[in-house]
């Protein structure tokens, strides 16, 4: 089962009511256990929709398998944008957290409301003044303290 991310599945339209959520999760239900030997979860880090990048979490749908039930694998290889790219360059030292105030080389001025996730992987949700928030892999955003 592919798209196991929140927005994806469940669908961004059934976050918000709890009929459509439980719909969603039923339809998940019927797919996991109809599973006959082995069964492939995946998501993707990111995804290229409509001229941008999401980074969606997880589906809330996997936080409620048993963790004995769950072989967690991660890809091996170095993704496509580190193979274009390089390694990260963010600046090492410099740790954001929750409440931090920054400044983005675009979006200008922001306080960090949220970080998950950790290491190169870490994202931050940073409300900009009049850009709104946005969500921010930290290994590549142009983030500074302030």
């Amino acid at each position: 089962i592919g798209g196991l991310e929140d927005g994806v599945f469940p669908h961004m339209r059934s976050l918000g009511d709890p009929v459509e959520l439980e719909e969603e999760r039923r339809l998940a239900y019927v797919g996991i256990t109809r599973a006959m030997e082995m069964l492939y979860l995946t998501r993707a880090w990111s995804r290229n929709l409509w001229g941008g990048t999401n980074f969606n979490p997880p589906s809330r749908f996997l936080r409620e398998i048993p963790d004995h039930l769950i072989t967690e694998t991660k890809r091996a290889k170095r993704s496509r944008l580190e193979q274009a790219t390089g390694p990260s360059q963010r600046v090492e030292g410099e740790d954001i957290t929750s409440g931090d105030k920054v400044r983005h080389a675009h979006w200008g001025d922001g306080v960090v409301e949220q970080i998950i996730g950790e290491g190169d992987r870490a994202e931050a949700f940073v409300a900009f003044s009049g850009h709104g928030q946005k969500r921010l892999l930290l290994a590549w955003a142009p983030l500074e303290k302030v």
